[in-house]
């Protein structure tokens, strides 16, 4: 998988998530447990935060992105 941090910005993935080698992860990302990023998925916290719950999925293609002023918050069991 491919994290990147942005500055002081890093990814925090829960140890029982799972994220696909092809997804991206970059920035203020935090993923919760027993949830999954598919393949080509792009989850960009940059400006401001990703939250993603417990048991959630991010279907494969899904581009995630913040603004400066909210973050982008996706709740437990979503797809």
């Amino acid at each position: 998988m491919a994290l990147y941090a942005l500055g002081e910005r890093e990814p925090s993935i829960h140890s029982t998530a799972f994220v696909h080698p092809d997804a991206v992860v970059i920035g203020d990302v935090s993923i919760g447990p027993e949830s999954t990023v598919w393949p080509t998925a792009v989850l960009r916290g940059d400006h401001g935060g990703i939250r993603v719950g417990a048991q959630s999925s991010v279907q494969d293609g899904t581009i995630v992105h913040c603004t400066h002023t909210l973050d982008t918050v996706i709740g437990d069991r979503c797809v």
